[in-house]
């Protein structure tokens, strides 16, 4: 595996996907499972996966033919696998953001 770049204190891998963090993970599970939003992973999933299909349909049409070759009962896990996945790293990848634009404001001062 190669190594982590620093992007300030964002990190990323180096084919620049953001590297998930701890406090992400537990800010995402809280979220979902003490009901933060009212709304539930599953809904949220759902609503990454419609956004998907407008905004990345090519990425869609990947995932689908990786899918396709297994069995139908499996089909649907491993869909729910993928899209958690490309969730928690659009989570990573807003947080890296908003502490660089935390940073930015801070810097000002």
């Amino acid at each position: 595996m190669e190594e982590v770049k620093d992007q300030g204190e964002s990190k990323l891998t180096s084919s620049g996907l953001p590297v998930v963090t701890e406090a992400t993970v537990r800010a995402i599970t809280s979220q979902f499972t003490t009901g933060g939003e009212g709304r539930s992973w599953g809904s949220h999933l759902e609503d990454v996966r419609k956004r998907l299909i407008i905004e990345n349909p090519h990425l869609v049409k990947f995932i689908n033919k990786q899918v396709d070759r297994y069995p139908q009962e499996t089909r649907a896990s491993i869909i729910e696998v993928v899209v958690g996945t490309i969730a928690l790293l659009e989570h990573q990848a807003n947080a890296n953001k908003t502490e660089l634009i935390f940073k930015g404001i801070k810097g000002t001062e």
